[in-house]
């Protein structure tokens, strides 16, 4: 044995040998030497190899099967979704740690009951059609509903959870993937608790605030038309100031309602025409302004998806910043365009105003931000803000260019349709 070749590489040759041999036993002509007995001796030597070295491939096949069932073991029992078997009749035949701890229950108690029994009785039927479906059209199929957890089922032992079932490639058994929603849904219910309370302190807010507004900027009006002439200059600048105060105050809280109004807005998405609203906005700018000399260009714009009188506020706030900071231009132009974009349509607003220093533009859009003082410039620093808000809801996103004295340019974003 010890002179005769071991390894598989040298084992080849011999391999080749022995197939030659056979051929010539099947009709070849063979030569005279082919009974001799070393031969044959040789011949059976390098089987005995053949046989080594095919139990070894065997017995290292098997241990990186074993490897890769212990691998497959660890994913399936530690995954952190809950899985399942089931054999047609709805029975569990499997289940891995997270489905059990999903139900609160030993596995050894979960092998052979009804998934079905496990579902609330609510969700039962719409359960038995789910299965139905997948076997019938063998596609998986998915179903949100409440399981039973606990060896005792009350009421408040549930969990809400997205079903995802399959049905294997040979027909025989069902495969089900438990995803826990139960945190998610606890959260949407305080979120929509937290949406209704904002929305009853934002009534507060309009009602509360904006009837003694009305009453301050009501009472400085009557005091300067009857007793404005008792009244010296100073007192009389104080009052108009009052009125004017009570009138920003106004504009302040109407801004910050619809601040958090947009917050809570669901989306309407449609198509867009940005061309006519953009016309449209600015006719209207047109008319509010016609004692200044102000030229509105609007380019042909891309249509975009999204909430229409949402992006109608964001072109009314950006518009109307320009035709404000374009008040000492000479030649007030406010120009509305788009530029080419790979995946979104990109739209900006541009003027020939005072502008502001670009150092500034990571903090222009947060609420009440304002880089010009109000006693030059209106506004209560909320526009901008909402304008990022908007933009961010549709996916969007919002940026700016600028020079001091060279004008600025507002940009976004928007889904195409």
């Amino acid at each position: 044995m010890g002179k005769f070749p071991s390894q598989p590489e040298s084992a080849a040759p011999l391999r080749r040998q022995a197939e030659r041999r056979l051929q010539r036993a099947r009709g070849e002509q063979q030569p005279p030497e082919a009974q001799d007995a070393p031969r044959l001796l040789h011949e059976l030597e390098v089987h005995q190899v053949e046989l080594e070295i095919q139990n070894e491939e065997l017995h290292r096949s098997h241990e990186e099967m074993e490897a890769m069932l212990e691998r497959y073991t660890d994913l399936y029992d530690f995954a952190p979704i809950g899985y399942f078997t089931l054999d047609l009749g709805g029975v569990i035949r499997g289940a891995n740690l997270a489905g059990a701890a999903l139900l609160e229950l030993d596995r050894s108690r979960l092998i052979g009951r009804s998934f079905e029994a496990l579902v609330v009785p609510a969700a039962r039927g719409a359960f038995g059609e789910l299965l139905a479906a997948v076997a019938a059209h063998r596609e998986q199929g998915a179903l949100e509903l409440e399981l039973q957890r606990g060896p005792v089922h009350r009421e408040n032992l549930t969990r809400f959870v997205q079903i995802q079932a399959a049905i294997s490639t040979s027909g025989q058994e069902y495969r089900i993937a438990a995803i826990d929603l139960t945190k998610r849904r606890q959260a949407e219910k305080e979120l929509l608790s937290t949406i209704h309370d904002l929305r009853t302190f934002s009534y507060s807010v309009s009602h509360d605030l904006r009837t003694p507004l009305r009453t301050i900027n009501s009472y400085a009006t009557v005091l300067l038309e009857d007793f404005g002439e008792s009244l010296n200059q100073e007192g009389r600048r104080l009052v108009q100031s009052i009125a004017q105060k009570a009138v920003n105050m106004g504009t302040l809280v109407d801004d910050l309602l619809r601040f958090s109004s947009n917050s809570m807005q669901e989306l309407a998405v449609q198509p867009i025409d940005m061309t006519a609203l953009s016309r449209e906005l600015t006719g209207r700018l047109a008319g509010e302004h016609a004692n200044r000399t102000i030229e509105f260009k609007v380019a042909e714009l891309p249509g975009a998806v999204g909430d229409r009188s949402m992006i109608a506020q964001v072109l009314e706030n950006l518009l109307s910043n320009a035709v404000k900071f374009s008040r000492m231009a000479a030649k007030p132009v406010i120009a509305v365009g788009s530029v080419e974009s790979e995946k979104d349509n990109t739209y900006f607003v541009k003027d020939n105003g005072i502008g502001f220093d670009v150092k500034y533009v990571g903090s222009i859009f947060n609420v009440f931000q304002r880089l010009h003082g109000s006693a030059d410039y209106e506004g209560a620093g909320v526009g901008l803000a909402i304008v990022e808000q908007i933009i961010t809801k549709h996916g969007g996103r919002v940026w700016a260019d600028s020079k001091q004295g060279k004008g600025a340019t507002f940009y976004f974003t928007l889904p195409r349709p």
